[in-house]
């Protein structure tokens, strides 16, 4: 199920980035995993942060960080996706049900979107596939028709959860293609 699911939310370990957010904001140091595209897979302390406090004060040298990813503003109350019925690519559905976040994962969900502010880009369903579709075929060389399809699956259903994420937002901006 994770395999078909890739990047839905209970594929995430938020206790975990829960952990990490804390560990950052108190040390100013932490190392964070990433997604390797080109592996398929994630990869454990790929991303390490190291904030020297400024000379003669206490506080970090850096007054902005940037935490990007899907589900930074989830806080696994949105509805989720239960199959692909929401997917017009998808005739008939294919996927399985998601699990249902625990009440340990919802609260740390949560706790993670509260440490920050929240900003969200929102980008149109098509455009988002269509992205997708070329950062696919790129990344793994696969033909467009393998892309698309990738990129209409699970993609898609996960960014369907993202989309109603933008609720939680502060602020919401629009994605716009830039020639």
């Amino acid at each position: 199920l994770a395999f078909a699911r890739r990047g839905a939310p209970f594929t995430f370990n938020p206790v975990l980035y829960h952990r990490d957010l804390l560990t950052l904001l108190s040390t100013g140091a932490v190392a964070l995993p990433t997604f390797e595209h080109h592996v398929k897979d994630p990869v454990e302390e790929a991303i390490h942060i190291n904030c020297q406090p400024t000379s003669g004060t206490d506080e970090f040298g850096v007054e902005v960080a940037v935490v990007e990813g899907l589900y930074t503003m989830f806080t696994g109350t949105e509805q989720l996706i239960e199959d692909g019925n929401n997917n017009p690519h998808h005739q008939p559905p294919t996927l399985k049900p998601i699990p249902i976040p625990s009440a340990a994962e919802i609260a740390a969900w949560t706790s993670c979107a509260q440490l920050y502010d929240l900003l969200f880009v929102e980008c149109d369903i098509t455009v988002a596939t269509e992205r997708l579709t070329k950062r696919h075929m790129a990344a793994w060389h696969i033909p467009r028709a393998e892309a698309f399809e990738r990129a209409s699956g699970s993609d898609y259903d996960n960014s369907v959860v993202v989309q109603r994420t933008a609720a939680n937002a502060n602020i919401v901006l629009r994605s716009v293609d830039v020639a």
